[in-house]
């Protein structure tokens, strides 16, 4: 351990970098990320040929168009793909073949290199289960050349900031400590995905209540003919047969697994009382809090006339504990028509909610809006980071019907038979903007350092360049693996092998980037 803290001076580390123009270490680094551009654009490897195939006919039918995909393309595709190809462009325009040259003659060679090299991935791509394109070509050969400029205009000062940077960090004390808060910090971020999208942090104390708040102070005013609520997911298909069907006169599913847990038709015609009749046992009838303030509607329906409330007299047990939990999907069916448009807050059609502030889940009305409140480890006890609610003003003047489903993490809304919200939630979407480019932007920018320090860290324990880089690959890939494995435990998540890969190359490359700012480097 006396050896873990040797200085290296600014110096040195400069001259080491100077050695990399001419030595064979940015050629490693090229061929090595080459590889694993290989690797990362034509996985899972799984090609397929036949001898009666066209080649030029096949391409054809195989390559996307260029303005589909512009049209279709997410962005985080795009930047993506623009990224993919940056360093290959920077690592080529500074090999010293290239560098020998003029700036705008390395610029030509780099681009039209990335280009070739590109065609060629997507041509491959051909005889995989990908879809190849055009667009990609061209968002490669950008990446190629931002790669190339950087390289040729910006190469010069930012090496003399990373050997700065180097070798402080080689000679400082803190090296190891700061190696294990980025890790642990790293853990952090991605602990975010581990809060899951299910039911786990469910309230079963909370009561059921229909056209109010647990609290009475959100009402809402309006006719409700129909109500029913589901432990599985509705198809499109079946949305659009309850809607066609109309509220009235609807088959009874008693019996059916597919059925609702809780259903109110409001076919009482009289009293206090709104029954249950799912057929699910027990059932959960609501009680009317203000018999004056409702108005009984034949053939079925109730109209709230007033601030009143249709709820559970305790705990609705039923729905957290019998199905909803354990499965984890949800859909919420209903036929309303609003007394006017004007109710916000939102105004509660339904609620399973103690107050303003704590609920399972709730469906309300914001003037001409729909809103979907539901309560998941990640969107908190109130639902509403995020909350789904619609933006395009479809409830008019009349009745409707409105279901939502969701299956962990995916939400639909639909008003009249018609989509009209949708919204994924990822606990990973909440990570940092490096996401939002895609995950294999992400995670390089994220396991960068881990190799780069690690090496650092190992140089100083071992004389030999290549023994470090292997501990470092190693302890990078037992970082990753349990950020992975941390998923898999909590949120049931497959491990994600592709990204093991990806990462470990990424961890590889960082430990070889590294290793070129090391002065033992020259001796090796």
């Amino acid at each position: 351990m006396a050896n873990l803290f040797v200085p290296v001076s600014f110096y040195q580390a400069e001259q080491a970098c100077e050695r990399l123009i001419g030595s064979r270490r940015v050629l490693i680094l090229l061929s090595t990320y080459s590889i694993y551009l290989l690797v990362l654009t034509l996985m899972p490897f799984t090609f397929s040929f036949d001898s009666s195939w066209k080649f030029l006919d096949l391409a054809s039918i195989r390559f996307e168009p260029l303005a589909a995909v512009v049209c279709c393309t997410p962005i985080e595709e795009i930047v993506g793909n623009v990224l993919l190809f940056a360093p290959f462009g920077f690592l080529l325009s500074i090999l010293p073949a290239c560098r020998c040259r003029s700036q705008w003659s390395r610029l030509i060679i780099v681009v039209c290199f990335a280009c070739l090299v590109s065609v060629l991935i997507e041509y491959s791509q051909i005889f995989l289960p990908r879809a190849p394109s055009i667009a990609d070509v061209f968002l490669n050969s950008i990446g190629g050349t931002l790669g190339a400029v950087a390289g040729s205009y910006g190469y010069d000062v930012g090496r003399r900031y990373a050997c700065r940077v180097w070798a402080n960090l080689q000679k400082s004390p803190m090296v190891l400590w700061l190696f294990l808060v980025y890790v642990m910090a790293l853990f952090d971020l991605t602990s975010l995905s581990i809060l899951g999208t299910d039911f786990r942090n469910w309230d079963p104390s909370y009561p059921f209540q229909l056209g109010n708040e647990a609290s009475g102070d959100r009402p809402w005013l309006g006719k409700l003919y129909f109500v029913a609520l589901y432990d599985n997911v509705l198809t499109a298909k079946e949305v659009q047969r309850h809607f066609h069907s109309g509220p009235f006169q609807r088959p009874s599913q008693k019996g059916n697994r597919n059925g609702p847990v809780a259903l109110y038709s409001f076919t009482e015609g009289r009293g206090t009382t709104v029954q249950d009749r799912s057929g699910f046992e027990p059932p959960l009838d609501l009680s009317i809090g203000d018999r004056e303030k409702i108005s009984w509607i034949a053939p079925q329906g109730v109209e709230l006339l007033a601030s009143t409330s249709i709820t559970s007299a305790g705990p609705a047990q039923k729905l957290c504990l019998r199905h909803m939990c354990s499965r984890s999907q949800l859909s919420v069916e209903v036929w309303v028509e609003p007394e006017n448009l004007e109710q916000a807050g939102p105004a509660r059609i339904l609620s399973y909610s103690a107050n303003t502030l704590l609920r399972n889940f709730t469906l309300g009305q914001d003037g001409k809006n729909i809103i979907f409140r539901l309560r998941t480890p990640l969107s908190g006890l109130n639902g509403i980071h995020p909350a789904l609610q619609t933006t395009d003003d479809p409830l008019i003047e009349g009745r409707h019907h409105i279901v939502v489903t969701y299956r962990v993490g995916y939400f639909t809304l639909f008003v009249d038979g018609r989509k009209h919200a949708i919204l994924t939630v990822d606990g990973r979407d909440h990570l940092t903007l490096f996401y939002s480019v895609g995950k294999w932007a992400f995670w390089s920018v994220a396991l960068f350092p881990i190799g780069f320090l690690a090496y650092i860290i190992f140089s100083r324990l071992v004389r030999s360049v290549v023994t470090a880089i292997i501990f470092s690959l190693v302890i990078g890939f037992v970082v990753l693996l349990g950020v992975e494995l941390v998923s898999w435990a909590f949120v049931n998540r497959e491990i994600d092998v592709p990204l093991l890969l990806s990462g470990t190359g990424v961890i590889f490359l960082s430990a070889l980037t590294s290793s070129t700012f090391d002065k033992a480097t020259a001796v090796h």
